[in-house]
């Protein structure tokens, strides 16, 4: 997304839009396959959703923060730093 010259809102908006729809695919099958796992995990499920809720607030105060000619740079930042953490988990 970043390749085409748009403004940080909308990659944003897309990005998790399309993030919302792949989730909304997967997770019913998620909760019918596991569903017996799942009923034990309400609780770190609850503090899951509310990291998340709190993350998009802060997200979004920093997204506007961020220069628009500095956002590419910040988010190819964030996804090094993401696979790297990924490439570690998986050495372990």
């Amino acid at each position: 997304m970043l390749g085409f010259d748009l403004d940080r809102q909308i990659v944003v908006a897309t990005e998790t839009a399309i993030g919302l729809i792949v989730d909304a695919a997967r997770m019913p099958l998620y909760f019918w396959s596991q569903r017996e796992e799942l009923a034990g995990l309400t609780a770190p499920m609850a503090v899951a959703t509310a990291g998340v809720l709190i993350g998009t607030v802060i997200g979004s105060r920093v997204l506007v923060r961020i220069p628009e000619h500095r956002f590419g740079r910040v988010v190819a930042v964030i996804v090094r730093v993401g696979r790297a953490d990924d490439r570690s988990r998986h050495t372990e």
